[in-house]
């Protein structure tokens, strides 16, 4: 009984070990490899038009203490967001040095990712751009469609763009800077 049970638990550690492995070497890749579709052509002399811009807000939460939120607002109704992605940085001129991260696809819980991670030469540098999507709102009759991130770094100020794909490529929205919250809290003792 002894040997069945140790193999059961060493093939149950390996395959464990296997999976691990598998998912490290798959979060390894590049965004742009995982989702070709990013590399298709940003359109900078169209942008998008005027009944599909959005507005974008930083607040602090009401249910998470120091955790500050930016809510972007599309101002005509979205059945999905297939079609759209989150472009973010907190440097003047990140986008056109591809020193940025994106949320695509944005769906509940997904993570931003950095565009071309080699382009940073230290964590420090992607500081505040770790965000995730803590609410998606696709509109549901006359109710506006929403995405809600988290993970804001407070005092920092992100730039943020909207692209929406077509057949010629992404056409982006206008570049909007936001300066994220500092969220205090005072915490008493019962």
């Amino acid at each position: 009984m002894y040997p069945k049970t140790m193999i059961k638990f060493v093939l149950t550690l390996c395959g464990s070990l296997l999976l691990v492995m598998g998912l490290n070497a798959q979060d390894d890749r590049e965004i742009t490899e995982v989702y070709p579709e990013l590399n298709l052509p940003i359109a900078q002399q169209r942008s998008l038009t005027q009944e599909s811009t959005v507005e974008i807000t930083a607040e602090c939460s009401l249910l998470k203490p120091r955790t500050g939120l930016v809510t972007i607002n599309w101002k005509e109704q979205q059945r999905s967001f297939a079609e759209y992605r989150l472009d973010l940085t907190t440097r003047k001129g990140g986008f056109d040095n591809e020193l940025f991260a994106t949320v695509w696809p944005i769906r509940y819980g997904n993570e931003s990712k950095l565009i071309n991670r080699k382009r940073y030469p230290s964590e420090d540098l992607t500081r505040g751009l770790k965000l995730s999507t803590s609410a998606v709102n696709p509109s549901r009759n006359s109710s506006p469609s929403t995405v809600t991130l988290e993970g804001l770094e407070p005092g920092i100020n992100y730039f943020w763009r909207v692209l929406r794909r077509d057949e010629s490529g992404w056409t982006t929205s206008e570049v909007i800077r936001i300066e994220a919250p500092t969220c205090p809290v005072d915490l008493q003792k019962n």
